[in-house]
Protein backbone atom coordinates (compact mmCIF):
# COMPACT_ATOMS: atom_id res chain seq x y z
CA UNK A 1 0.00 0.00 0.00
CA UNK A 2 1.34 3.40 -1.00
CA UNK A 3 0.75 6.72 1.28
CA UNK A 4 -1.37 7.92 -0.92
CA UNK A 5 -3.89 4.65 -1.02
CA UNK A 6 -3.42 4.73 2.97
CA UNK A 7 -4.37 8.14 3.91
CA UNK A 8 -7.88 7.16 1.70
CA UNK A 9 -7.65 4.71 3.34
CA UNK A 10 -8.01 6.17 6.23
CA UNK A 11 -10.44 9.01 5.60
CA UNK A 12 -12.84 6.23 4.41
CA UNK A 13 -12.79 4.23 8.15
CA UNK A 14 -13.20 7.72 9.79
CA UNK A 15 -16.15 8.24 7.29
CA UNK A 16 -18.01 5.14 7.21
CA UNK A 17 -17.28 4.23 11.28
CA UNK A 18 -15.41 0.88 9.87
CA UNK A 19 -13.63 -0.75 12.18
CA UNK A 20 -9.96 -0.79 11.29
CA UNK A 21 -8.42 -3.69 12.62
CA UNK A 22 -10.45 -5.35 9.44
CA UNK A 23 -7.81 -3.52 7.22
CA UNK A 24 -4.65 -5.57 7.71
CA UNK A 25 -2.54 -4.07 4.14
CA UNK A 26 -3.11 -0.70 6.75
CA UNK A 27 -1.46 -1.94 9.45
CA UNK A 28 1.03 -3.01 8.21
CA UNK A 29 2.02 0.15 6.13
CA UNK A 30 1.65 2.14 9.48
CA UNK A 31 4.19 0.22 11.18
CA UNK A 32 6.70 1.20 8.33
CA UNK A 33 5.44 4.91 7.74
CA UNK A 34 5.78 7.12 10.55
CA UNK A 35 4.14 10.10 7.90
CA UNK A 36 1.04 7.94 7.92
CA UNK A 37 1.03 6.58 11.79
CA UNK A 38 0.74 10.28 12.12
CA UNK A 39 -2.41 10.95 10.33
CA UNK A 40 -3.95 8.16 11.96
CA UNK A 41 -3.08 9.48 15.00
CA UNK A 42 -4.38 12.49 13.99
CA UNK A 43 -7.84 11.51 13.27
CA UNK A 44 -7.85 9.00 16.09
CA UNK A 45 -7.48 5.96 14.36
CA UNK A 46 -3.51 4.96 15.45
CA UNK A 47 -4.48 3.14 18.65
CA UNK A 48 -7.17 1.30 17.70
CA UNK A 49 -5.07 0.20 14.56
CA UNK A 50 -1.90 -0.66 16.47
CA UNK A 51 -3.74 -2.57 18.84
CA UNK A 52 -5.58 -4.55 16.71
CA UNK A 53 -2.20 -5.36 14.82
CA UNK A 54 -0.65 -6.74 18.06
CA UNK A 55 -3.36 -8.43 19.63
CA UNK A 56 -5.11 -11.29 18.14
CA UNK A 57 -8.50 -11.03 20.43
CA UNK A 58 -10.85 -7.90 19.76
CA UNK A 59 -11.34 -7.41 23.82
CA UNK A 60 -11.15 -4.39 25.45
CA UNK A 61 -10.66 -2.11 21.91
CA UNK A 62 -13.06 0.69 22.45
CA UNK A 63 -16.06 0.76 19.99
CA UNK A 64 -15.08 2.85 16.80
CA UNK A 65 -17.97 5.48 17.02
CA UNK A 66 -16.67 6.30 20.60
CA UNK A 67 -13.28 6.52 19.76
CA UNK A 68 -14.53 9.27 17.18
CA UNK A 69 -16.25 11.19 18.91
CA UNK A 70 -13.29 11.29 21.59
CA UNK A 71 -11.88 12.59 18.71
CA UNK A 72 -13.92 15.31 17.96
CA UNK A 73 -14.00 16.22 21.42
CA UNK A 74 -10.05 16.57 21.39
CA UNK A 75 -10.59 18.69 17.97
CA UNK A 76 -12.75 21.37 20.05
CA UNK A 77 -11.10 21.79 22.76
CA UNK A 78 -7.29 21.80 20.87
CA UNK A 79 -6.12 25.63 20.80
CA UNK A 80 -2.32 24.32 20.13
CA UNK A 81 -2.64 25.51 16.26
CA UNK A 82 -0.05 23.19 15.52
CA UNK A 83 -2.74 20.68 13.66
CA UNK A 84 -6.34 21.45 12.82
CA UNK A 85 -8.93 18.75 11.28
CA UNK A 86 -11.74 20.30 9.60
CA UNK A 87 -14.50 18.30 9.06
CA UNK A 88 -16.49 18.40 5.65
CA UNK A 89 -19.61 16.49 4.79
CA UNK A 90 -19.03 14.07 7.14
CA UNK A 91 -15.58 13.38 6.90
CA UNK A 92 -11.94 14.66 8.30
CA UNK A 93 -9.05 16.42 6.35
CA UNK A 94 -5.98 17.02 8.10
CA UNK A 95 -4.45 20.40 7.27
CA UNK A 96 -1.32 21.98 9.18
CA UNK A 97 -0.52 25.13 10.20
CA UNK A 98 3.03 26.07 10.67
CA UNK A 99 3.46 29.41 13.24
CA UNK A 100 6.97 30.40 12.26
CA UNK A 101 6.05 30.68 8.30
CA UNK A 102 2.98 32.52 8.48
CA UNK A 103 5.00 34.91 10.73
CA UNK A 104 7.71 35.23 8.34
CA UNK A 105 5.33 35.36 5.48
CA UNK A 106 3.37 38.29 7.35
CA UNK A 107 6.83 39.78 8.41
CA UNK A 108 7.60 40.19 4.65
CA UNK A 109 4.72 41.00 3.43
CA UNK A 110 4.55 44.10 6.13
CA UNK A 111 7.64 45.24 5.23
CA UNK A 112 6.88 45.46 1.62
CA UNK A 113 3.70 47.25 2.29
CA UNK A 114 5.51 49.49 5.07
CA UNK A 115 8.50 50.12 1.82
CA UNK A 116 5.94 51.14 -0.76
CA UNK A 117 3.93 53.63 1.57
CA UNK A 118 7.33 55.55 2.90
CA UNK A 119 8.82 55.68 -0.32
CA UNK A 120 8.23 59.14 -2.13
CA UNK A 121 7.19 59.84 -5.36
CA UNK A 122 6.27 62.15 -7.64
CA UNK A 123 2.90 63.91 -8.47
CA UNK A 124 1.13 66.78 -10.09
CA UNK A 125 -1.10 68.85 -7.43
CA UNK A 126 -3.38 71.25 -7.91
CA UNK A 127 -2.39 74.93 -6.20
CA UNK A 128 -5.09 77.27 -7.76
CA UNK A 129 -7.56 77.87 -10.57
CA UNK A 130 -7.22 80.33 -13.18
CA UNK A 131 -10.50 81.44 -15.58
CA UNK A 132 -9.52 82.23 -19.21
CA UNK A 133 -12.62 84.38 -20.78
CA UNK A 134 -13.06 84.97 -24.42
CA UNK A 135 -15.49 88.18 -25.61
CA UNK A 136 -15.68 90.07 -22.67
CA UNK A 137 -16.56 93.63 -23.79
CA UNK A 138 -14.15 95.95 -24.14
CA UNK A 139 -15.09 99.14 -22.03
CA UNK A 140 -15.18 96.44 -19.36
CA UNK A 141 -12.16 94.78 -20.16
CA UNK A 142 -10.05 98.17 -20.37
CA UNK A 143 -11.77 99.82 -17.37
CA UNK A 144 -8.83 99.22 -14.79
CA UNK A 145 -11.33 98.89 -11.52
CA UNK A 146 -14.93 97.48 -12.89
CA UNK A 147 -14.06 93.80 -13.45
CA UNK A 148 -11.06 94.23 -9.63
CA UNK A 149 -14.13 95.60 -7.72
CA UNK A 150 -16.42 92.51 -9.01
CA UNK A 151 -13.94 90.30 -8.00
CA UNK A 152 -13.31 92.83 -4.30
CA UNK A 153 -17.26 92.51 -3.88
CA UNK A 154 -17.06 88.63 -4.15
CA UNK A 155 -14.08 88.50 -1.74
CA UNK A 156 -11.40 87.42 -3.83
CA UNK A 157 -8.77 89.33 -2.40
CA UNK A 158 -6.11 88.01 -3.50
CA UNK A 159 -7.23 87.26 -7.30
CA UNK A 160 -5.84 89.20 -9.92
CA UNK A 161 -6.83 90.00 -13.45
CA UNK A 162 -4.80 90.19 -16.83
CA UNK A 163 -6.11 91.32 -20.04
CA UNK A 164 -4.61 89.57 -23.13
CA UNK A 165 -5.96 91.07 -26.53
CA UNK A 166 -8.68 93.19 -27.61
CA UNK A 167 -10.40 93.30 -30.76
CA UNK A 168 -14.66 94.38 -30.91
CA UNK A 169 -14.17 92.06 -27.58
CA UNK A 170 -10.94 91.02 -25.31
CA UNK A 171 -9.55 87.94 -23.75
CA UNK A 172 -9.15 88.02 -19.75
CA UNK A 173 -7.76 85.98 -17.20
CA UNK A 174 -8.62 86.03 -13.48
CA UNK A 175 -5.69 84.22 -11.63
CA UNK A 176 -5.21 83.17 -8.13
CA UNK A 177 -7.98 81.97 -7.19
CA UNK A 178 -7.66 79.02 -4.26
CA UNK A 179 -10.52 76.92 -5.37
CA UNK A 180 -13.13 75.60 -7.88
CA UNK A 181 -15.74 77.28 -6.20
CA UNK A 182 -13.97 80.47 -6.25
CA UNK A 183 -13.55 80.17 -10.17
CA UNK A 184 -17.20 79.40 -10.75
CA UNK A 185 -18.37 81.96 -8.45
CA UNK A 186 -16.41 84.34 -10.86
CA UNK A 187 -17.96 83.01 -14.29
CA UNK A 188 -21.19 83.53 -12.94
CA UNK A 189 -20.87 86.96 -11.43
CA UNK A 190 -19.25 88.35 -14.92
CA UNK A 191 -21.76 86.28 -17.55
CA UNK A 192 -23.99 88.78 -15.52
CA UNK A 193 -22.40 91.95 -16.19
CA UNK A 194 -21.18 91.14 -19.69
CA UNK A 195 -23.68 91.85 -22.43
CA UNK A 196 -21.47 90.14 -25.65
CA UNK A 197 -21.65 86.14 -25.30
CA UNK A 198 -19.06 85.22 -23.68
CA UNK A 199 -17.20 82.03 -23.16
CA UNK A 200 -14.98 80.96 -20.40
CA UNK A 201 -12.59 77.96 -19.35
CA UNK A 202 -11.76 77.22 -15.69
CA UNK A 203 -7.84 76.15 -15.53
CA UNK A 204 -6.70 74.12 -12.60
CA UNK A 205 -3.15 75.67 -11.85
CA UNK A 206 -0.96 72.21 -11.14
CA UNK A 207 3.01 72.11 -10.02
CA UNK A 208 4.78 69.19 -9.06
CA UNK A 209 4.93 67.65 -5.71
CA UNK A 210 6.96 64.45 -4.00
CA UNK A 211 5.73 62.77 -1.22
CA UNK A 212 4.71 59.00 -0.15
CA UNK A 213 1.57 57.12 -0.01
CA UNK A 214 1.51 57.68 3.87
CA UNK A 215 2.37 61.86 4.08
CA UNK A 216 -0.63 62.20 1.53
CA UNK A 217 -3.30 60.15 3.39
CA UNK A 218 -1.86 61.91 6.40
CA UNK A 219 -3.07 65.23 4.44
CA UNK A 220 -6.20 64.07 3.50
CA UNK A 221 -7.10 63.24 7.07
CA UNK A 222 -6.06 66.31 8.40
Amino acid sequence: MHCDQAQRRINELVQAGADPQTDSSLVDHLRDCPRCREEAQAAGLLTQVLRAADEDDTSGITPFHQARQRVEARIASSGDGRAGTDRTAGSFSIVRWWRPARVVYASVALAALLAVALIPFQYDQTIGYAVAFAGVEKELAEDDEAICDLLFDLGLLEANVDVLECDTTCNVQVVELKSLEEAQLVVNALARINTAELSSDIIPVREGASASLLERAGRDIL
